[in-house]
């Protein structure tokens, strides 16, 4: 037999359904219908079998398992009665039961099936038991085509299993359990967000039937009273409740077609009184976005919130926003290590303005679904520290998000669709055994956006093109001579110390500059960037482990930014030439691919993980002159190493050697003889006696075999 399970990501599923999130385990069910609905059509028309099959396309599972188990008595020897109730308990949040229908047909199978064993490692996973989930996983790679779309996703829970596996002892520092009947109930709940006047009225949403609407529940006397629907006249079709500002003059709801999109709306809020009638959509860049969601308001001027958007590291990215004359100003990335490839979700900003705490299912930080994670701001690296998680009780293999801390910290509110549960999402009660320094902000403590200096944030980070960087500093100055002043110095020395810790990884210092004569630009830029290069040697770094780079203007004039003043900036980003055993074919595939046009200028911002070729040449002091080579290559940059006498001027990444090869000759028609072509990974330069090791990963290399 053989059930074919489709397997999509959470942000597929939550695309393809309007729901708040996605039901618990519906991640490999759409093949199964095709394969039913030929079932279904072998049966009489009013057989109990046919009747259940029904039910369960329609998502009704215990309608479903009502009529399938009946059917399951008149014909025992059926193997696909259980199977279907093992798939309807798994839908119904229930792993263990799921399970028990489906362990007798993997023993009495003749041969390994590997749909079923995909949906026994799911039951595993959801129950907890970790090893044996991943001896399934690996059971459906063994005996499934390598091309077989689901594959990946499967790797990833692989990866999530691990994570299982390393936090899966509950700490006893964390206190966990379901806020019970009188908040939660049959469907789904979450937003919990307590009344910032200390009421003791705890808000959220609900969603029945297809439709959100905002609840309410008091505790006056230490226990919750059951929930109850906050102002009818308020509650339309589809609202969300998103948050109450800290000083609970307003509301901030979600209205639309469905939970996940629509108008962000801001709504007057006095508590046990009537809403005022005017309902105004917030101004300005985050009230026209669609798809923004999860708003978290830390003041009046400062709001975190998830999005897909341009420039996105992919899925869903945090980001901030600051009221700034009279608007909300354009979404700001956290960047890695906050964000990733995967989902990052439902932030929280601790009071102390530093401690950031979201969701996410990145597969090497969950064990499964969203977990709830946290990251501290470095002031010292003006960047975030690499995303704990608390592991267990907090967080579970199902989702785990919306968290909040209230009070002094001791007491959090989150939603989960756990096994166990009440329902679909309900809400979450966690107490701390010790408060997080998070709760408290001292006199001292400054929200990182205030540390932060005030023009980095505006200015496009030159993102990184190795994967997973280890370490990203960004600084911002007007005043020439101030570069090392005792912050950057203070900032330089600690970046010295991390990368002293990373010897396989090589240091790119990016400089630019808002200077607006091109050739003058990209050597004032290379300039800061070498006196920071060489401040860092002079802090015990080898040389040959930096590279510097000048960009010119080109982050401001690609950005349209113009600053009133002239305004440098560095971007330091530690990266590494991966091993050319471990680089997959796959990823060698995507990175050579064709090219624009054998001219085409690839912006550095845009370029991609993986091979590409850069033109260089050395640099003259005619170069130094704003010429009409500048102005036709703004995406070139001028290369060095501290100590070296030498400057190139390069110009990549192109995509094929063909491209390069077409630009060298453009040069050498134009007297630049002296240029040649140098293949990079990663933008990083293939050392010349690696490029024939290179060359069975990248056949793209091979023309370079026989060159002096």
């Amino acid at each position: 037999m053989g059930w074919a399970f489709c397997f999509a990501s959470k942000t597929q599923i939550r695309n393809a359904q309007p729901r708040f999130f996605m039901k618990p385990h519906f991640w490999f069910c759409l093949a199964l219908f095709l394969f039913s609905t030929g079932a279904t059509t072998a049966q009489p028309a009013r057989s109990h079998k046919a009747t259940g099959l029904r039910f369960f396309h329609a998502e009704q599972f215990d309608s479903a398992a009502f009529y399938l188990n009946i059917a399951r008595r008149e014909s025992p020897a059926d193997a696909e009665i259980p199977f279907f109730l093992g798939m309807a308990a798994l839908q119904n949040n229930q792993p263990d039961r799921a399970l028990e229908w489906w362990l007798p047909l993997w023993e009495a199978s003749p041969k390994a099936d590997p749909d079923l064993a995909l949906g026994i490692a799911r039951a595993f996973h959801f129950s907890h038991q970790f090893e044996r989930a991943a001896a399934f996983y690996k059971t459906f790679l063994r005996h499934t085509e390598k091309d077989d779309p689901r594959c990946t996703a499967v790797q990833n829970d692989l990866r999530r299993c691990a994570v299982g596996l390393k936090k899966g002892a509950a700490t006893d520092k964390i206190q966990v359990e379901n806020a019970g009947s009188n908040l939660n109930s049959a469907v789904a709940e979450w937003t919990p967000i307590l009344s910032p006047s200390g009421s003791g009225t705890l808000y959220f949403s609900r969603e029945n039937d297809g439709i959100a609407s905002i609840w309410a529940a008091a505790s006056a006397t230490g226990k919750w009273a059951l929930a109850k629907p906050f102002f009818d006249t308020q509650n339309t079709s589809n609202e969300v409740l998103l948050d109450l500002d800290r000083a609970g003059r307003a509301m901030y709801l979600l209205r639309g077609d469905h939970c996940f999109s629509g108008q962000i709306i801001a709504r007057a809020y006095v508590e046990n009184a009537p809403p005022a009638d005017s309902v105004l959509p917030l101004s300005g860049h985050i009230g026209t976005q669609n798809g923004i969601g999860g708003l978290f308001f830390y003041d009046s001027t400062t709001v975190l919130f998830s999005a897909v958007l341009p420039g996105g590291l992919g899925g869903l990215d945090l980001y901030w926003s600051r009221y700034e004359n009279g608007e909300w100003s354009a979404p700001r990335n956290f960047g890695p290590p906050v964000n990733s490839a995967f989902d990052e979700v439902t932030p929280f900003l601790a009071r102390d303005g530093q401690t950031l705490f979201f969701s996410s299912n990145n597969a090497r930080r969950s064990m499964g679904g969203l977990d709830i994670l946290f990251t501290r701001f470095d002031e010292r690296l003006h960047t975030w520290s690499p995303p704990q998680n608390p592991g267990q009780p907090l967080n579970s293999a199902n989702d785990d998000a919306w968290f909040r801390l209230f009070g002094d910290g001791g007491r959090a509110c989150f939603a989960s669709n756990r096994v166990a549960g009440l329902g679909d999402y309900d809400l979450y009660w966690a107490w701390f055994r010790e408060a997080p320094a998070a709760a408290d902000r001292s006199a001292e403590a400054r929200p990182f956006w205030e540390v932060l200096h005030p023009e980095a944030a505006l200015f496009p980070t030159f993102r990184a093109l190795n994967a997973h960087p280890s370490a990203l500093v960004s600084l911002a100055w007007q005043k020439p001579d101030s570069l090392l002043n005792a912050d950057h110095q203070q900032t330089l020395a600690a970046l010295a110390d991390t990368c002293r810790k990373a010897p396989e990884k090589t240091l790119w210092i990016i400089g630019f500059t808002s200077k607006p004569e091109a050739g003058a630009a990209f050597w004032n830029a290379l300039e800061v960037a070498r006196r920071a290069a060489d401040f860092l040697v002079e802090n015990g770094m080898s040389p040959e482990k930096i590279r510097v780079t000048g960009l010119g203007n080109l982050p401001f004039s690609g950005a349209g930014i113009r600053p009133k003043k002239e305004t440098y900036c560095l971007d330091f980003q530690l990266v590494a030439l991966p091993d050319s055993m471990a680089f997959s074919h796959q990823g060698a595939a995507g990175a050579t691919a064709p090219s624009e046009g054998p001219t085409a200028r690839i912006a550095p911002e845009n370029r991609q993980p993986g091979l590409s070729f850069k033109v260089q040449w050395p640099a003259t002091a005619a170069d130094r002159q704003a010429s009409p080579f500048w102005a036709a290559y703004p995406s070139a940059a001028l290369e060095t190493m501290p100590g070296s006498e030498v400057t190139t001027v390069s110009v990549g990444g192109y995509q094929t050697y063909f491209a390069a090869e077409t630009f060298r000759r453009e040069l050498a028609g134009r007297g630049i003889a002296s240029a040649i072509i140098v293949p990079c990974l990663n933008d990083l330069p293939i050392p010349a006696s690696a490029i024939r090791a290179w060359s069975a990963v990248f056949p793209e290399l091979t023309p370079l075999l026989n060159r002096d």
